[in-house]
């Protein structure tokens, strides 16, 4: 199951949230489920004070395109969002167990991921699937750990953990 927070280190309200992501990542806490996590973080607080240093513009546009979807009246942080099918706020762990165990119970497409290769700053692969209709698949390159110390804004003074950061978003045609 694809969990996707929304977060930024510039809302105040996301600290709880990327601490949750975090005990899903390591524990995995939800029974016939695993979590496949991704910190995605937002640029929309970027004018607040302090500038995420993980924020991407792809991963505000990609959390526009689900704000529409679950026909939204604006992307939130933390916001959740599990399969691509449910959101929830982010900090909300019960709300979030539930929709990761419904997820859990939808079939998954099959992939394999073969001939990976780093070189210099390109990846190579190769991803082998069942035909599947209007299928998209979006790559995405994420940092294992991560932490900063906020100089400025909501969390000013903090340093602040996160895992599984994206670092690259792509969607492959």
């Amino acid at each position: 199951v694809l969990v996707e927070l929304f977060t930024s280190e510039a809302c105040s309200s996301c600290p709880p949230a990327d601490a949750l992501l975090a005990r899903l990542d390591a524990n995995q806490f939800v029974d016939g489920a695993r979590a496949i996590v991704l910190s995605e973080h937002v640029t929309s607080w970027d004018q607040q004070g302090w500038r995420d240093p993980f924020s991407l513009d792809i991963v505000t546009y990609r959390q526009q395109d689900y704000a529409d979807q679950f026909k939204l009246s604006s992307p939130y942080t933390p916001q959740a969002v599990v399969d691509g099918a449910a959101q929830v706020l982010g900090s909300n762990e019960s709300a979030l167990t539930r929709a990761i165990a419904q997820a859990a119970l939808s079939p998954k497409q099959e992939l394999t991921i073969g001939n990976a290769q780093w070189s210099v700053d390109t990846v190579h692969f190769t991803v082998h699937s069942a035909a599947a209709p209007r299928a998209m698949l979006v790559a995405v390159l994420a940092e294992d750990e991560t932490h900063s110390v906020v100089s400025s804004g909501e969390n000013a003074g903090r340093t602040l953990h996160h895992v599984a950061v994206t670092r690259v978003l792509k969607k492959m045609d």
